[in-house]
């Protein structure tokens, strides 16, 4: 299971864009758009009135993550493969994250069984709440 976090659709970046040329900041064109260069941008609003405003215009734009077994990478955290859990597992994704590592580094009992791989799959395909 993979906490994966899309790109800013065209849309959102052609308004963040907009926001920011009003401010004098400029963006890379969209298929050259890396974290990075979000980063520039809140450091550069950094300590200047327009701080907040930028860091919630910012967010705005920005895909919302979710968990899924199909790996697109997590664009926030420029990260090409990222498993997100928490301590102590409260969630359902964080629990096939510790089963799938059991099973994965034969840790002992209580890792996915192969036959469950697909129902966790069909799981996340029906919407099921983390």
């Amino acid at each position: 299971m993979y906490r994966v976090h899309a790109p800013p659709s065209d849309e959102k970046l052609a308004a963040l864009r907009g926001f920011l040329h009003g401010l004098g900041i400029s963006l890379p064109p969209g298929n050259q758009l890396h974290p990075r260069d979000l980063d520039r941008v809140l450091r550069k609003a950094a300590g200047t009135p327009d701080a907040l405003v930028v860091n919630e215009v910012m967010l705005r734009s920005q895909s919302q993550a979710a968990y899924s077994p199909d790996n697109i990478g997590h664009f926030g955290l420029a990260l090409t493969r990222y498993a997100h859990f928490t301590s102590p597992i409260r969630r359902y994704a964080d629990l096939l994250v510790h089963r799938a590592l059991i099973s994965g580094l034969a840790l002992g009992s209580g890792g996915l069984g192969d036959n469950e791989f697909a129902l966790c799959a069909g799981a996340v395909d029906r919407g099921l709440p983390d």
